[in-house]
């Protein structure tokens, strides 16, 4: 049996990654189900971001207090892989949203397309529009989720982050109380 400080910086970003994971395919779910009330989709995207939010800044915290001595870069980097393990099964998922789960979904954004693109009067070739979009939504995605992600673990790091060796002990303002010199 392993000690838990003990799992490598990898493990323990991708096994935090999950959970993560998790919320944000529910909230897609939610989302794609209340597609008909736009207000509501938007209110779910809102809430999943603040939500994603507050579990990323838990993890980071969690981590850093595990860790002891941890800079900003250290935070940000655990914030960041735990953002892309996410992203990576994010982009998994979207394929199977795409291909298996919601395929009529892709029908109706290719048909929204192709009548936005003749009301525009361009030329355009369906087939290669139908092999094309796919690849982009899922590259999309994961680019989307890594720039969330960068932008939220930046953010963030700031706040979990121990900058100080004796960010957890009063040592610090002891030893500065104890060595100060009275004038007087």
């Amino acid at each position: 049996m392993t000690n838990p400080s003990d799992k490598s910086f990898t493990y323990r970003a991708a096994t935090t990654a999950l959970p993560f994971t998790l919320i944000s395919i529910i909230f897609d779910l939610i989302k794609h189900f209340t597609q008909e009330l736009p207000a509501l989709a938007a209110a779910s995207s809102f809430l999943k971001l603040g939500i994603v939010t507050a579990v990323l800044y838990w993890c980071m915290k969690k981590f850093t207090s595990d860790e002891g001595y941890v800079p900003y870069g250290r935070s940000f980097r655990f914030g960041f892989s735990i953002c892309t393990f996410s992203a990576i099964i994010c982009t998994l998922w979207s394929v199977l949203n795409i291909y298996i789960i919601f395929p009529d979904q892709l029908d109706v954004l290719m048909e929204t397309l192709s009548t936005a693109i003749e009301q525009a009067g361009m030329n355009f070739d369906y087939d290669m529009m139908v092999r094309y979009v796919p690849a982009a939504l899922i590259i999309s995605s994961f680019i989307s989720c890594l720039i969330w992600g960068l932008i939220l673990s930046g953010i963030l790091a700031n706040f979990t982050k121990n900058d100080s060796p004796f960010a957890d002990d009063d040592s610090q303002d002891k030893l500065t109380d104890d060595h100060t010199i009275d004038n007087q």
